[in-house]
């Protein structure tokens, strides 16, 4: 009663200010500003790198909750929310990676703006979705998925530059693969809560993607190869368990994304820096 009675009051306070403000121009608006955010995060000493990008990643929160407030309820807050976080998160981390040079961090810096930006107009989609039909649905869940595979490229490969221990690898690979997986799941149906056979997919597809990372923290490979054979067979695991969430015969697509993975392989095989 008192979340609802919270609710309410925020609701009454943005209608009564903020919202006036075109959807439209609230995520120009936010793009804009988170970008500008990231890129003076750089301006910060090493040490506080890590607190920047996550308190960037809880201001993207809060501005998401200005941009999507009107239609957002129940499990939204988790499924469209999450993505636009991680997204951040994970393009604030991997930008620290990089070398201290404008030629290298100002793409990235577009690419975010770009992102986050494109985020903003497809978590819309399914907000709206979720009450109503709408007719860009294919086109969003396409996007979140392009989007989820690259915040789980600069998540995955900032996971692996800090050469941690085996197990790190594999409960932090596991955890953040599940939230990156679990939305893209839920677009499936768009149902007001996280169904059973959802959790159990985006759990065993999460503890699949953490075993494969187990296994290559042994293998003599760079990090950025390790990462995009994760991201390959993230991309395989997904596309064929929504085929199944759709109901469809997995006969016809399941081949693609076996050939892929073999062909990823073969990549690292060939990559890796074996010595007798």
């Amino acid at each position: 009663m008192n979340i609802k009675r919270i609710h309410r009051r925020i609701d009454k306070i943005l209608k009564n200010s903020v919202l006036k403000i075109a959807k439209r121009s609230r995520f120009i608006i936010s793009a804009s500003f988170l970008t500008i955010i990231l890129i003076l995060t750089q301006l910060l000493p090493p040490q506080n790198i890590f607190l920047a990008v996550f308190s960037l990643g809880i201001i993207s929160l809060l501005l998401s909750l200005w941009c999507l407030w009107e239609d957002l309820a129940g499990i939204e807050y988790l499924t469209l929310l999450l993505p636009l976080f991680l997204f951040t998160f994970g393009i604030g981390l991997f930008y620290y990676l990089l070398p201290l040079r404008w030629v290298t961090r100002l793409p990235v810096g577009v690419l975010y703006a770009f992102g986050i930006y494109s985020l903003f107009l497809t978590q819309n989609i399914f907000n709206v979705a979720a009450i109503r039909t709408i007719g860009l649905l294919r086109a969003a869940r396409t996007v979140s998925l392009l989007f989820s595979l690259i915040t789980a490229f600069f998540l995955l490969n900032t996971v692996f530059s800090f050469h941690l221990m085996f197990y790190w690898n594999f409960f932090l690979v596991f955890g953040l693969s599940f939230l990156i997986i679990l939305p893209l799941f839920w677009e499936e149906k768009l149902t007001p809560h996280i169904e059973k056979d959802i959790l159990n997919i985006s759990l065993v597809t999460s503890l699949i993607i953490a075993e494969a990372a187990l296994i290559l923290s042994f293998w003599p490979l760079k990090v950025t190869f390790i990462a995009l054979y994760l991201i390959s067979l993230l991309y395989s695991l997904i596309g064929i368990n929504q085929i199944k969430l759709k109901d469809f015969p997995l006969k016809n697509s399941i081949w693609e994304y076996l050939v892929l993975n073999f062909l990823a392989i073969y990549m690292l095989l060939k990559t890796a820096s074996w010595q007798i």
